[in-house]
Order: C-alpha cells, then sequence, then structure tokens
C-alpha cells in the first residue's frame, strides 16, 4: 500500500476541481466577437465554430472536426477557439489530436501560461508524463497558478508511484495500518457516539403536560410543553403530569338519622396546579385516594344527622361541603378541585320498595276520595235531575189526565145527547173497555214488547165489566161520602 498524506489528496481534489472550473470557463462563446466586422476572418471563424459545436452535438464528429479545423485556420491567434477544440477531442478520448493545434499555437505564442497548461493536461492524459510535467512548470513559470498546483501535486503522485515495491523505508508497516485503521473507526465511533448523546438529550412534552426532571435522583426543573433539552446521561425525566382536568368517581355507603341505609356516588373533579407540579408529584403518592378519603370523611360527617328526606332536600349542600373541605386541603397538596358532584342518593332496593308502596297507597286514598266526591257530586246532580224530572213529569202527567178527563166530560155528554137512556156510568164503563181494547192493540202490535197477557175467554168479559162497574161505583160511594162528612157540623166536644 502506498502511502498518500492527507494533505496531498486534498491539494489534488482541489487542483482537479479548479481545472474542471478553467475548462468549464473555457467554453466556446456562441456569440461573434465584438470587434469583429463583416471581412474579419475572426467573424467567420466563430461562425465555423458554431457550426462545429452543432454538428458535435447532432453526434456528426467528422463534420464538426472540419469546422472546428478551417475556425483555427481562420483565426489562429485566438485561444478561445482552441479551448472549445481541446474540450471537443477529449469528450472523444482524442488528446494526441489536439496536440498538434496546440504545438502551432504555441509556437505563434509561446508566452501564453494557460495553452501550456492545456497542452501539460493532454500530456497527462496520454501517460507522457515528462512533456506533462514540463508544460506544467512552464506554465507556472509564467505565473499561471492553477498549473503551479497542479505541477506539485502531479510531481508528487509521480514520486509516489516511482516508489519501488520492495523498499521497506517507504512502505507502511502492517501493525501502523491496523492502528491507523482502528484509531479512525474510534473517532468515526466517538462522532457517532457524540451525535447520539447529543440527540439523547432532547425531548418534547406533550400541551397540557409537564415534566419532572431530575438529577442524580435530585429534583432540577419542571419542563413545559414543546421541545426541551436535559444533560444526557446525568439529568432524567421522573414522571410526566397531566395537567388536565381528571375525574373521580366514588360511592360509600352510609345510614341516616332514620336509620335508612344509602349509597352516595360521588364525582370529583380535579386538576393540577401548573406552578404546584413540585408538590402534586412529591408529596402524594397515591392523589386518588387521599381525595377519596375526605369524601368519606365529609359524607359520614353530614348524612347520618338528617333523615332521608332531608338528604335527597340538601343534596347540593353535602357537594359544597365536600368541596370547601377538599379545596383547604388538597391546595397544599398542588392539586385544584374544579367541582364535586354527589350524583345521586340510592336507598336500599327494600326500603324503596316500601316508599313506593306508601307513595303508591298514599295517591291511592287521595284517588279514592277525589272518586268518592266525584261520586257524590254525580249522585246529587242525578237525584237533582231525578227530582226535576219527576216534577216535571207530575205536572206532564197532570196535564195529560186534566187532557183525558176533559175529553171524556166532552165524550160523555155527547154520547148522553146522542143516545137517550143512557147514564154518565154507561158512558165511563165503554170508555173503559174501549181503552182496554186499544191497549191490547198496540201491546200485539209492538215487536219488542215483552208484557204477559193471562189468557182470558170472552165469556170472562162481563166479568170483567161488572168489576169495573163495581170499582166506579166504589168510588162514587167514597167520594160522596167524604162530602157528606165535610158538609156535617163538627161534634159538640170537638168544639169545647
Amino acid at each position: 500500500m502506498r502511502r498518500y498524506s492527507t494533505f496531498r489528496l486534498a491539494q489534488a481534489v482541489v487542483c482537479v476541481i479548479a481545472q474542471a472550473g478553467a475548462v468549464l470557463a473555457a467554453q466556446a462563446p456562441t456569440a461573434i466577437p465584438p470587434g469583429a466586422t463583416a471581412g474579419d476572418n475572426r467573424r467567420e471563424a466563430f461562425v465555423y465554430l458554431n457550426r462545429g459545436a452543432l454538428a458535435a452535438r447532432q453526434g456528426k464528429d467528422a463534420e464538426a472536426v472540419a469546422d472546428f479545423k478551417r475556425s483555427i485556420e481562420l483565426s489562429p491567434d485566438d485561444i478561445r477557439i482552441y479551448k472549445i477544440v481541446d474540450q471537443f477531442f477529449a469528450r472523444n478520448h482524442q488528446w494526441a489530436d489536439m496536440v498538434p493545434y496546440w504545438n502551432k499555437y504555441l509556437a505563434a505564442h509561446p508566452d501564453d501560461g494557460a495553452a501550456y497548461c492545456q497542452r501539460g493536461g493532454n500530456y497527462s492524459w496520454l501517460h507522457q508524463n515528462n512533456q506533462a510535467l514540463a508544460d506544467y512548470d512552464k506554465a507556472c513559470g509564467l505565473g499561471n497558478q492553477t498549473c503551479c498546483l497542479l505541477a506539485r501535486n502531479f510531481r508528487a503522485n509521480l514520486a509516489a508511484r516511482a516508489t519501488p515495491a520492495g523498499n521497506p523505508n517507504n512502505r507502511t508497516h502492517p501493525k501502523e495500518e491496523h492502528m491507523a485503521s482502528f484509531v479512525t473507526f474510534l473517532f468515526v465511533l466517538l462522532i457517532l457516539f457524540g451525535i447520539g448523546t447529543f440527540f439523547s438529550g432532547l425531548f418534547t412534552v406533550a400541551t397540557a403536560r409537564a415534566a419532572v426532571v431530575q438529577r442524580f435522583g435530585k429534583f432540577v426543573r419542571v419542563a413545559g410543553a414543546g421541545l426541551n433539552f436535559k444533560l444526557p446521561w446525568i439529568e432524567q425525566v421522573a414522571a410526566r403530569v397531566d395537567l388536565r382536568v381528571q375525574q373521580l368517581d366514588v360511592k360509600m355507603e352510609t345510614k341516616t338519622k332514620d336509620n335508612v341505609f344509602v349509597s352516595i356516588p360521588v364525582s370529583v373533579q380535579y386538576h393540577v396546579l401548573p406552578d404546584r407540579v413540585y408538590e402534586a408529584y412529591y408529596k402524594l403518592s397515591d392523589p386518588k385516594e387521599q381525595i377519596a378519603s375526605f369524601v368519606f370523611n365529609v359524607i359520614l360527617g353530614h348524612v347520618p344527622k338528617m333523615n332521608l328526606d332531608e338528604a335527597f332536600e340538601q343534596q347540593n349542600d353535602i357537594a359544597t361541603a365536600v368541596k370547601q373541605e377538599l379545596d383547604g386541603v388538597m391546595a397544599g397538596f398542588g392539586y385544584g378541585i374544579v367541582k364535586a358532584l354527589v350524583t345521586d342518593i340510592i336507598p336500599d332496593p327494600k326500603v324503596k320498595a316500601a316508599m313506593n308502596d306508601i307513595n303508591a297507597a298514599r295517591r291511592e286514598q287521595e284517588a279514592a276520595n277525589a272518586r268518592g266526591e266525584a261520586e257524590k257530586i254525580l249522585k246529587v246532580k242525578q237525584a237533582e235531575a231525578e227530582a226535576e224530572s219527576k216534577q216535571l213529569q207530575g205536572q206532564g202527567i197532570a196535564n195529560q189526565r186534566k187532557a183525558i178527563i176533559d175529553g171524556l166530560r166532552e165524550s160523555v155528554e155527547a154520547f148522553k145527547a146522542s143516545v137517550e137512556g143512557t147514564t154518565a156510568k154507561d158512558v165511563m164503563v165503554l170508555v173503559l173497555l174501549t181503552q182496554y181494547f186499544d191497549t191490547l192493540k198496540e201491546i200485539g202490535a209492538s215487536a219488542h214488547s215483552n208484557t204477559i197477557m193471562m189468557p182470558h175467554s170472552p165469556g170472562g168479559m162481563a166479568d170483567f165489566f161488572e168489576q169495573v162497574r163495581n170499582a166506579v161505583t166504589a168510588g162514587e160511594l167514597v167520594s160522596s161520602t167524604q162530602q157528606t162528612a165535610a158538609t156535617q157540623p163538627a161534634p159538640a166536644a170537638a168544639k169545647t
């Protein structure tokens, strides 16, 4: 393995870059030179040069070479044309074809260092190292600093290649090579370790959170949201504390003043105070258990003093007492209480069923009273309506009978006037028999009648007539007796 110094290698790279820059800067101008006239050879030379460049881009190398030669013949003193033609030959690896052109130009311009540098480059590609080194030195002597650097690096490379392979003084010892490789590996490893160590010190904290940073187990600071940095291997993120509002649901069982066991669920909404993260993390090992204990204490101090109805009525008072108690205690531990809610009061199922039965019985009693009152009102209204109906019905019957009597009177008088020798009794009997038969006719004509008529023969009509006449006679006797008693004077004893 040949030894190349790092400095020389860097110089070589710089020289190559500089030479490439110079070559790129030497691209053929496509415009006509400003001083060229219509009859000037330079104008015509650049016309051929541009046409040759176009042919070269199109892959017409023969036409391009012919145009380049014609351009050099027309303007043999313009080095820009030579540089463009040199690039064309270098692209096609025709360095030997370009050397005669540079020889011709240097014969006319022996003091142009750039031309020597360009020809030296062609010699170097042709591995004519002595001619290349001579041209580099000549260009350096003419003041071309780029070629000076190229000459030094080219000479160093030639010297390194010329070192005999078997000379132990010019060869690196295998142990030294291994040591250099090991040192390089350690150096790269150290760089990677340093980069990894640096990035291990970066950490992020989410919004609404805070990170507790410790140094060898000792609290150092609280890191806020965003990107943060800690000393690698020395500081650690002990915990990440949530600053959002959290909810703790607690359910406890107790009894009221009237010995009813109830379950009371309580929801406590709390959060860590941003400026008290240290107390919240280090002073309480289990904040939820601590909050639950205070809730139990407050509930046991209030509910047993109330009966069941009062517990339901003072539900908000119980929640307020829980919040006040927690506010006073938990603030010292870095926690703020947002709200304490007594969401429900749940009695034992048997008690609930008994209360429902009592409530149902009470409501049934109220409903029965209401139904009784309604029925009473209904009966009274019905009685009043019936009384009024009877009164009106009596008046109607009375009016009906009066009308019947008036009609019968007129009928009797008309009958007596028409039939001689008849009495009022005969007429009344006839009228009653007529009404009787009319009644039988109406009953028989009715389709929905449910009247039962006792069977009797036509021969029994005389008996029926006799019964009717006797009834009328008895009625007249009673009526005459009452009229006689009313007209006679009262006994003397009665008057006394």
